[in-house]
């Protein structure tokens, strides 16, 4: 991949980067009134899990954000891993710490689903 390829990845995905753990504080940092009645408590409590969804969310993806830098510091940015062709850009755009290119994936995701089918 090209150097001004690499340079525009690592700005974008240090973006992501910023914006994931900036979530992940709000997140955190949200405080919840699960005082009153049985329904604010519930209420409460259905929020709190909604909240701790999103922040594994946000931790998953800042993983993958933070493993994307690192090829691209590597040099092994945008390398298929199981074939060891390109992974197109527009795919690296989409999910930063991809892996697999497409074709790949699909020949995962086919096997997953046909072990799946037959368990």
């Amino acid at each position: 991949m090209k150097k001004a390829a690499l340079k525009k990845f690592k700005s974008l995905y240090e973006e992501m980067r910023r914006e994931v753990i900036l979530s992940i504080k709000n997140n955190n940092n949200y405080e919840m009134d699960v005082e009153g009645d049985d329904i604010d408590q519930v209420q409460g409590k259905a929020l709190s899990s909604i909240i701790s969804k999103l922040s594994q969310r946000d931790v998953a993806r800042l993983r993958k954000v933070n493993a994307a830098i690192k090829k691209i510091d590597d040099g092994s940015f945008g390398v298929c891993e199981s074939c060891g062709g390109k992974i197109s850009e527009k795919r690296l755009e989409i999910l930063p710490g991809a892996d697999l290119c497409v074709q790949c994936a699909e020949t995962e995701e086919f096997e997953l689903r046909s072990f799946a089918a037959s368990s």
